[in-house]
């Protein structure tokens, strides 16, 4: 096959993440490649850990469908990907979240500004 391997008949290697982008889904499931020393299915209190959750969150989550579980007979396992996966997920939400506030903070403000511009003091005198 041409192009899929090194001339030294290597196979490529992964692209890392680059420190300062955000990376995407398929990008955290790039960065764990074969033959790295992570375990890829976490025990519930491997992977609250890894969230910096208690585990009885983590069930929480698991329960409201944050991310899938990995049954094996009668225990329980969570994939890394998907938490990373989780992870960025939250970044995102937490990043619209910030826009939105901010949004919503500067439409106040201009509207505080317009009001003022045109006289407009709906606060009624202080009595007293």
């Amino acid at each position: 096959m041409i192009g899929t391997h090194n001339t030294n008949g290597a196979a490529p290697k992964p692209t890392a993440f680059k420190p300062n982008s955000t990376p995407t889904v398929p990008a955290v499931a790039s960065a764990i490649t074969i033959g790295t020393l992570e375990q890829r299915l976490l025990t519930p209190e491997q992977a609250a850990k890894r969230l910096g959750i208690s585990p009885r969150k983590l069930r929480q989550l698991a329960k409201d469908k944050e991310f899938p579980i990995v049954p094996i007979g009668r225990v329980v396992r969570y994939d890394v990907i998907d938490l990373d996966a989780w992870i960025v997920r939250q970044k995102a939400l937490a990043q619209e979240w910030e826009d939105k506030k901010a949004a919503e903070w500067e439409d106040a403000q201009s509207r505080r500004k317009q009001g003022e511009e045109q006289g407009d003091d709906s606060t009624p005198p202080r009595s007293g």
